[in-house]
């Protein structure tokens, strides 16, 4: 069994419940949980300072730099998003988001909704969360992260007139960008994945 930390309660992220909610095998399940469970078990590829970059440019103006002291897959990331850009919505303004903000529990699970930037505009609120990973999100998984976004703020934190359209998935290397339509069977799928966690959480 892995040393070092372990978290005793069903803690994922919105990203990685995502994935439970679409076909994967119980390999694949294991191997997504244990990095919650056991937060220090083997290397971890950070991508922190790509992501303050990105944040800093979203909200500060700042230009992307790929030369700031970065690791390799970082400046990778770096370099991609500098080239492809970072669609906001128009009339959007971009703010970092309260580090304060709750996680969402359900049915036994502590999920992580935490996105890169919160949007504000005219019409509505927002928020995009940046999929930084070499590999391609797997298919539906940008839209299912989209919908949770949106749930989360609209229904769990109650804020008013959350815009399905405005919360959006970026992948960082691909250009890719998901967006939330009218999901249905959400909270049943969400209901499943979390059951599911719960289930393997003690075994793992």
């Amino acid at each position: 069994m892995p040393q070092g930390a372990v978290i005793t309660t069903p803690t994922v992220t919105f990203s990685t419940l995502a994935k439970l909610m679409g076909p994967s095998t119980p390999v694949g399940q294991a191997s997504l949980l244990r990095g919650h469970k056991y937060p220090t078990d083997g290397p971890r590829r950070s991508y922190q300072n790509a992501q303050q970059q990105l944040v800093d440019h979203l909200t500060l103006q700042q230009p992307f730099n790929p030369h700031a002291g970065l690791r390799p897959h970082e400046r990778e990331v770096v370099l991609a998003l500098s080239q492809l850009g970072v669609p906001v919505p128009n009339g959007a303004a971009c703010t970092k988001p309260s580090k304060r903000i709750p996680h969402w529990g359900f049915a036994g699970v502590d999920i992580s909704a935490f996105p890169d930037v919160d949007l504000t505009s005219p019409s509505g609120l927002g928020a995009m969360k940046v999929h930084f990973g070499k590999d391609a999100l797997p298919r539906g998984v940008g839209p299912a992260m989209a919908a949770l976004l949106h749930h989360y703020k609209s229904h769990v934190l109650q804020q008013a007139n959350v815009l399905p359209r405005h919360c959006l998935i970026y992948e960082a290397r691909t250009g890719a960008l998901h967006t939330c339509g009218s999901p249905t069977r959400l909270l049943i799928n969400v209901q499943a994945a979390c059951q599911l966690i719960v289930a393997l959480w003690p075994i793992l």
